[in-house]
């Protein structure tokens, strides 16, 4: 009996972390991505001649632009599977006799 209590309690903590890890992971490759192609396009921007500047400055605006819109919606999704994930894992806990 008390090998069981051990075992849902390792059960219980693993996926709260998971959920967090999971969470954080997404979210940061997100911001990463973000980061690097913003770099790149400085980059870009700083090595072509003057002629080119205002077209590498659409590019990165559109690009970038997208990228934004794609993150939101990489979020919203993640509040999304998180809530759902957290109320199954709360309904796993009640159906067990956590609390």
């Amino acid at each position: 009996m008390p090998f069981l209590i051990l075992i849902e309690l390792v059960s219980y903590l693993a996926r709260g972390i998971s959920l967090g890890v999971r969470l954080f992971a997404n979210l940061t490759a997100g911001h990463s991505l973000l980061n690097i192609i913003a770099s790149m396009l400085l980059n870009i921007f700083m090595a072509v001649s003057i002629l080119f500047k205002p077209i590498i400055v659409v590019v990165a605006i559109t690009v970038l632009s997208a990228l934004i819109v794609l993150e939101l919606a990489v979020a919203q999704i993640q509040a999304y599977v998180f809530a759902i994930l957290t109320n199954t894992y709360e309904g796993d806990s009640k159906a067990t006799g956590g609390h």
